[in-house]
């Protein structure tokens, strides 16, 4: 079986899901990438879509909205707590948490900005002055500084834990 048919497999599954329990809608969207889930989730009406995405845990719910096109991500981040997104906002690196913050209701995102520490917040705020389609818009302000002679392989693990 090919990776393909694999995935087609795991799509239908999902979509035959939906009309059961909530658990084992779980259980199949844990055996799904996140990207792929995103992905899937666009064509979905927009209660599944959010059934899907309640089901995840907070790090698959804050790929599946890095993922996803913004059409999703704002359907699903509006219905968001406060809480939730805060959640979901401490699991992204700054650049996607100023995307997100920016389909976010604007007293919502001011929840969520002053409830995550200072100096992380202040950083958002200096992202989220910057239009979204300039340098200043993609950046990060976050730096992970590997020592030199570190192999790849573990730099990029040292990135993923640290970043």
């Amino acid at each position: 079986m090919s990776d393909q048919e694999k995935l087609q497999g795991q799509k239908e599954a999902l979509l035959e899901s939906l009309t059961g329990d909530g658990a084992s809608l779980a259980e199949l969207a844990g055996g799904v990438h996140n990207a792929d889930l995103a992905e899937w989730m666009q064509d979905l009406a927009d209660e599944d879509a959010w059934r899907v995405f309640v089901c995840l845990d907070i790090d698959s719910r804050a790929e599946v909205l890095e993922h996803a096109e913004d059409s999703l991500s704002s359907q699903l981040v509006e219905r968001l707590t406060p809480r939730q997104l805060k959640d979901v906002v401490e699991t992204l690196p700054a650049d996607e948490v100023v995307d997100l913050l920016a389909l976010a209701d604007e007293r919502i995102a001011e929840q969520v900005l002053g409830s995550v520490d200072d100096e992380r917040a202040r950083g958002l705020r200096e992202l989220a002055a910057h239009a979204p389609d300039t340098a200043g818009g993609v950046m990060t302000t976050e730096v992970v500084a590997v020592p030199q002679g570190t192999r790849i392989g573990d730099a990029i693990k040292l990135i993923r834990t640290e970043g």
